[in-house]
């Protein structure tokens, strides 16, 4: 490997480095590389100024004069110089206290839910959001309390630094205020789209969705009448069974969803002149208490339904076992008796 040399050699008087950017002059190698490498004729010298001029050009000629630990230490002294220098720079005109604010978070909301219980046992709504409206007050209170104590900490670090002047203070003072007044705004819009959220779905609840359920006794009817339509019938017969079933329970289903669909309807415009948060709360809370009851009306069919039609096909397998154990009995019988 070719090592080289501590020092360049200059041809013209001047610098190694301006010599070779200013002239395509070939650049000599100093004596101790010569030697080091043992150079005893022409060529082999031609062949090591070239060599020593690549690594020139390519400003390796240097690596080898310090050690990786000095050159480390280099690098770490020049980013700690640089940084102490231009860091005071950068920092001017940013946000001193940005993101030292509390927010509107979960545990905030956690806290306000007490109030939202009670005031969900109100039937009006000026009475719910008075009762709201209190809790977030209590909470908006203890956020000033706790952002205040964050600003005079602020205007205290800005007057103890030594680095600004006295304009960059009071400027850095109504930064500091500004960033206050920008995050109690935003706390008091989360606030306020956390109550409309909560009240949209308050006022769903007290939408009327009730609708009466059909009659055990229509369902009594109904499974009466399909026992008898296949009374006569040796084998199970589920297809009549059904359909009479149907025919008999249909009419009053079909009667409770179209109650239910147009009592929603009704609950729908009252959507109307509600905020968006409000409004989406809303409609979500509607569909979900229409869909809770219509699940529960299907279970409740199901229940009456499927319990006649379990009755019903147990009843004839237990005739068809009856007449097959019967008719296994006469033929024994009959065998007995030849």
């Amino acid at each position: 490997m070719i090592t080289p040399a501590i020092d360049l050699p200059s041809q013209t008087g001047g610098g190694a480095l301006s010599d070779f950017s200013g002239s395509s002059q070939m650049l000599t190698p100093p004596p101790d590389y010569i030697q080091q490498h043992g150079i005893n004729n022409r060529a082999q010298r031609r062949r090591t100024e070239r060599a020593y001029n690549r690594l020139v050009r390519h400003g390796r000629h240097l690596l080898h004069r310090f050690s990786p630990f000095l050159r480390t230490i280099a690098v770490i002294c020049i980013f700690t110089f640089l940084h102490s220098i231009l860091l005071p720079h950068l920092q001017v005109g940013m946000p001193i206290i940005a993101q030292t604010f509390d927010e509107f978070d979960q545990q905030t909301k956690n806290r306000i839910e007490a109030y939202v219980e009670r005031a969900d046992r109100q039937t009006d709504a000026d009475a719910w959001t008075n009762y709201v409206e209190i809790g977030i007050a209590t909470e908006r209170t203890e956020w000033e309390e706790d952002a205040y104590e964050v600003l005079l900490d602020t205007y205290e670090s800005i007057e103890a630094d030594e680095s600004l002047t006295d304009a960059e203070k009071a400027a850095e003072k109504v930064s500091a205020r500004e960033l206050l007044n920008a995050a109690r705004l935003d706390w008091e819009a989360d606030a306020d789209e956390y109550m409309y959220s909560e009240r949209g779905r308050w006022r769903a609840d007290q939408s009327d969705l009730t609708v009466d359920a059909i009659l055990q006794e229509a369902y009594e009817a109904a499974l009466a009448a399909a026992d008898a339509a296949v009374a006569a019938d040796a084998e199970l017969n589920l297809d009549v069974w059904d359909a009479v079933v149907a025919g008999e329970i249909d009419p009053e289903r079909d009667a409770f969803l179209q109650t239910l669909q147009t009592r929603f309807d009704d609950a729908m415009l009252d959507a109307v002149g509600l905020t968006p948060e409000e409004q989406d709360d809303f409609i979500q809370e509607l569909n979900r208490r229409r869909a809770e009851i219509e699940s529960e009306f299907t279970l409740r069919d199901n229940f009456y339904v499927l319990r006649g039609r379990n009755r019903y096909v147990a009843l004839k397998r237990n005739d068809d076992l009856s007449a097959r154990l019967y008719a296994e009995a006469e033929s024994a019988e009959n065998q007995a008796l030849r």
